[in-house]
């Protein structure tokens, strides 16, 4: 969805797609929230009916425009 626009703040996503067992993917995103605290959270989508299970997450850097 989109964000309002704040002057001075900028958005870097990111979407991001694996694949793999469904705690692998679990323990993926632990260490993500773990190793980027100030990483933001967009749509997060897990498809597990058939396997390997597969995610889609995007995620967001805000900065500040120098």
């Amino acid at each position: 969805g989109a964000l309002p626009s704040v002057p001075g703040l900028t958005r870097q996503g990111l979407e991001l797609r694996i694949a793999g067992p469904y705690l692998e993917l679990l323990r993926f995103v632990q260490n993500l929230e773990s190793a980027l605290p100030h990483l933001r959270w967009g749509g997060v989508q897990i498809k597990a009916e058939q396997q390997p299970a597969q995610m889609t997450l995007q995620v967001y850097v805000l900065g500040v425009t120098p």
